[in-house]
């Protein structure tokens, strides 16, 4: 990942493609792992490998894992931690803007990697990722923007990020990306959801991040 980032694709099958598409349209979560936007409308749903083997097994992938073991360098055990799964309703939904994953948990960006899933296809309009290649050599930066969702959630202005990169992808899709790098989605103007998820691969033996939802891959 020389510029921070490296896109996967061809990890599942068509089958279980249209299958875990099936299920994030249905209502599967629970209503305490519920986050909506300051407009009441459902900006994601946490601890979402923890509590739903659906989105469990996908984190589970072996194409994916092996990318990850490869990224961290490691034949230990991962784990799957603080992950969320991400509608993006229509006509204005978000999920994140422009920030670095490591600015809330403080983790050592060599042992841990980033990976987000992007299930429908993506662009401009739909919410597509983007980044900032190589940001995540600059250390972490300030985030003062505040959200539409929390106020423990912060963003990065956009002014203070240079040659932003908007990644346009086929779904399913997979990138993965330092945890220090810049990076964040448009808001949903399309009339259709868009469906992502994003976690962090962590050796299970690494305890030195702040406590959150994980769980042991097999």
């Amino acid at each position: 990942m020389k510029e921070g980032y490296s896109i996967i694709s061809n990890f599942i099958s068509k089958k279980e493609h249209l299958s875990v598409l099936d299920y994030c349209k249905s209502d599967f979560y629970n209503q305490s792992d519920v986050e909506y936007d300051n407009k009441g409308r459902v900006n994601k749903i946490k601890n979402a490998c923890l509590n739903y083997t659906t989105f469990y097994n996908l984190a589970n992938n072996k194409i994916l894992v092996a990318h990850a073991k490869k990224l961290l360098n490691t034949t230990d055990t991962l784990d799957c931690y603080i992950s969320k799964f991400f509608p993006m309703e229509p006509n204005g939904g978000t999920s994140t803007f422009l920030h670095q994953d490591n600015y809330y948990f403080r983790g050592d960006n060599n042992k841990i990697v980033s990976c987000a899933v992007y299930l429908t296809n993506t662009s401009k309009k739909n919410g597509c990722l983007r980044v900032v290649p190589n940001s995540h050599k600059k250390g972490i930066l300030e985030h003062t923007i505040e959200s539409n969702v929390s106020k423990y959630i912060k963003w990065i202005p956009e002014e203070n990020c240079d040659n932003i990169v908007d990644l346009e992808l086929e779904g399913p899709s997979a990138v993965f990306f330092d945890i220090n790098l810049i990076h964040g989605c448009y808001s949903n103007n399309s009339e259709e959801y868009r469906y992502s998820l994003a976690w962090e691969y962590i050796e299970t033996s690494n305890n030195n991040v702040v406590p959150g939802d994980r769980i042991t891959l097999h």
